[in-house]
């Protein structure tokens, strides 16, 4: 295995990423304040185009802060940080950021959220749609299109959010550790889904993980960095042939020695951040592990046969009758509807009996009537009801239009104003707790039951929907 720098591999062109000399220190006043924490110390490395890097490290040393600087959501103290040799000097557009939650935007489908990058670009319906089927097919989410993010499994949200960052071909993708929270056969197939988009795109990824193993079946170079304040130890390059399998690549001779090297490399640092040394934990020794008397699960002969021979028979198919009684006792919406009709029927009978007053509870047979009357132009009071309800989504629509204009232009002023949002983010949750049946007769008594009282209660309504996505997005 060789060791080399990753700015002496890039030294023959423009890097993707550069970082020369950078220091940030959190809180306090000024770099050495009260209260002030140094996250990175003299941070200086480039990674060349089309490099999959990757960073590992003790927690707590800076990694995360790596990338948020290389996507201009933090400002080094000292140094600079590039990308494509231009300055980061504000939010970079450029690269593409997979964080360690899915951020699926809950009320998008799967297409409908990796659209999204192309939709905002102004790619062409068709285009659209093609890329994303072909996208969606090379990490087997096809037939999910439709899907929503809850009614999927995590790795499959976690594919839907690296499809999206990926879709719109950025050259430079910051992830991190975007497989942490997933099982170790999930984590395994969606390296797997990464290598083989990767593989097709080039691009460069700079990768933070926790897991060395991920690091050295995904990557060519790896970056080791220090406690806090964290800084590049050093740097190993990944001797492994591509394309890697990820499943079996650590069988490999040479997957053993640079395990062995980058851990050497990283171990004090991990121990020291966990405080081991600092508890007085002695380590066991190999032979004593050796020792140790060692059990093995066992399972009786008679039931490996009768487990075997079970396995080979097929499973007998449910007979229609058992399927309907399968379908009835498992379907929720049925039971949903037995209750409305019977809460309707209950109230019907209640109704004619006398014990609901119908002035004010008035039976739905009644209702139904009056409104039969209404549609076919029967009714006594000559209402016409199409032109009520014209009126009504007029109103609605005002509002709603009105709201959705403050509620978007607010949405994002504060999305900017990160402070403000800060300040007067207790308000808006206190008053998003209102509920709308609260504030409705405030308007009828101060404006009256007509046009200005319906829609200001629509305004109101579409406002906090809206500025909250807005605000979320």
């Amino acid at each position: 295995m060789t060791e080399a720098t990753l700015r002496q591999r890039a030294a023959v062109g423009t890097p993707a990423i550069e970082y020369e000399h950078v220091s940030v220190t959190f809180g306090g006043r000024g770099s050495q304040g009260t209260g002030a924490v140094p996250a990175l110390a003299d941070v200086t490395f480039a990674v060349p185009p089309g490099c999959f890097a990757s960073v590992i490290g003790p927690s707590g040393c800076g990694k995360t802060t790596l990338l948020r600087l290389c996507a201009g959501l933090e400002v080094p103290s000292q140094g600079v940080t590039r990308c494509d040799g231009e300055l980061v000097a504000g939010l970079n557009r450029a690269v593409g950021y997979v964080t360690q939650d899915s951020n699926l935007y809950p009320w998008m489908t799967v297409r409908e959220n990796v659209e999204f990058p192309l939709e905002i670009r102004g790619l062409p319906r068709a285009e659209r749609r093609e890329r994303s089927d072909e996208y969606l097919r090379m990490v087997g989410l096809s037939g999910f299109e439709k899907h929503y993010p809850h009614q999927l499994s995590g790795g499959m949200q976690k594919r839907v959010s690296i499809v999206r960052t990926l879709i719109y071909e950025p050259q430079t993708v910051l992830m991190d550790e975007p497989f942490g929270a997933l099982d170790s056969q999930t984590r395994m197939a969606l390296q797997a889904d990464l290598m083989r988009i990767w593989a097709r795109q080039e691009q460069t990824i700079l990768f933070i993980t926790h897991d060395l193993t991920e690091a050295i079946a995904l990557s060519d170079s790896i970056l080791v960095m220090s406690q806090r304040p964290g800084t590049v130890k050093q740097i190993f390059d990944v001797p492994l042939a591509r394309p890697r399998d990820v499943f079996g690549i650590q069988s490999d001779p040479a997957f053993g020695q640079v395990y062995q090297s980058v851990w050497e490399a990283l171990r004090s640092d991990v121990l020291a951040s966990v405080g081991e040394h600092a508890n007085g934990v002695t380590p066991v020794s190999p032979a004593t592990v050796a020792a140790r008397p060692r059990s093995t699960v066992t399972q009786p002969a008679a039931e490996v046969d009768s487990a075997s021979t079970a396995s080979t028979l097929p499973a007998p198919a449910p007979s229609p009758l058992r399927r309907s009684v399968t379908w009835v006792l498992g379907n929720a919406n049925l039971y949903r509807a037995l209750i409305l009709l019977a809460v309707l029927a209950a109230w019907e009978v209640a109704a004619d009996a006398g014990v609901l007053n119908v002035l004010i509870f008035s039976h739905p047979l009644g209702v139904l009537d009056t409104l039969g009357q209404l549609l076919t132009g029967q009714s006594a009071t000559n209402t016409n009801i199409y032109e009520q309800i014209r009126v009504t989504v007029s109103e609605m629509a005002i509002g709603f239009a009105i709201g959705g204009t403050i509620g978007i232009g607010l949405g994002f002023w504060l999305g900017r104003a990160r402070m403000l949002a800060r300040v007067l983010q207790p308000f808006i949750l206190a008053s998003y707790g209102v509920p709308i049946i609260a504030i409705a007769p405030i308007f009828i008594l101060v404006l009256g039951i007509g046009f200005p009282s319906k829609v200001g209660i629509a305004t109101i309504t579409a406002f906090f929907v809206i500025f909250f996505n807005t605000y979320a997005g």
